[in-house]
């Protein structure tokens, strides 16, 4: 599922189109999930905050493991068995290992870890749209007596109070739940973002004539897309979040 990066409104707002005009409608709802998707493929990231499972070869020298998503906001589960049954292997104590969110890291250390192929099972929450410490744990029953103020993600099969609500940060208030999807959420904290879709979606508006306004032509653009078709401010904006890895404090 791509994670939608902007909105049609915003598009109109950044583009100076009136709200009512409907025309280009159909030619922006399609450009949003493919500009959507080339931005996380230039980012080498994923946005929605979801529980991803990941496997690990563990060698003699494997002591860290870096995670597909960051950033990491929860680990649920960390398990070492060459023999791969994970579902009775006794998962890894929390004061066993190191969690590096921002960059998507987990720090082992090497003595805990039995060799093998896919050896290492991490069960974990991690994307962009969110930041670390937005929620407290991610849940799919809502708790019976929660604090005034506490967050939790909704998880994929909610239940009661929560059932529409999938993928949403459930806040309660004292007398009831609040509402606020990972998108409304993701703008808040990357604007910038959010604007260089925009920007790059209304300068591709422009030249639509050229790539071809039919759903296949833009799908081929997005298979095929380099560095080159974005925007020099657009691409300044996503360079900064492509994850670095290797800086002086690792």
């Amino acid at each position: 599922m791509v994670f939608n990066v902007t909105t049609l409104e915003r598009i109109k707002v950044q583009g100076d189109f009136s709200a009512t005009e409907v025309k280009n409608d159909a030619f922006f709802n399609q450009l949003i999930p493919s500009m959507s998707e080339r931005f996380e493929q230039y980012i080498e990231q994923e946005i929605l905050v979801k529980s991803r499972t990941v496997l690990f070869d563990v060698f003699s020298t494997s002591f860290k493991f870096l995670t597909p998503v960051a950033p990491i906001h929860l680990v649920t589960s960390v398990k070492n068995d060459p023999n791969h049954d994970f579902t009775s292997t006794t998962a890894i104590a929390s004061t066993q290992y190191r969690v590096k969110s921002k960059k998507g890291i987990i720090i082992l250390h090497e003595e805990l870890l039995s060799p093998g192929f896919e050896a290492l099972e991490v069960i974990y929450l991690g994307g962009l749209a969110l930041k670390t410490g937005d929620f407290i744990s991610q849940l799919n029953d809502p708790p019976v007596a929660p604090a005034v103020s506490a967050t939790y993600l909704v998880g994929d099969a909610p239940t009661g109070a929560w059932v529409a609500n999938t993928t949403d940060l459930a806040t309660w208030n004292g007398a009831a739940w609040v509402f606020k999807t990972q998108q409304t959420r993701f703008f808040e904290i990357h604007p910038s973002l959010s604007l260089a879709a925009e920007i790059q979606i209304n300068f591709e508006y422009q030249r639509r004539n050229r790539l071809g306004s039919n759903h296949t032509a833009l799908k081929s653009h997005v298979n095929t897309f380099n560095k080159g078709d974005f925007l020099p401010q657009v691409e300044s904006i996503l360079n900064k979040f492509v994850r670095r890895l290797f800086t002086e404090d690792e």
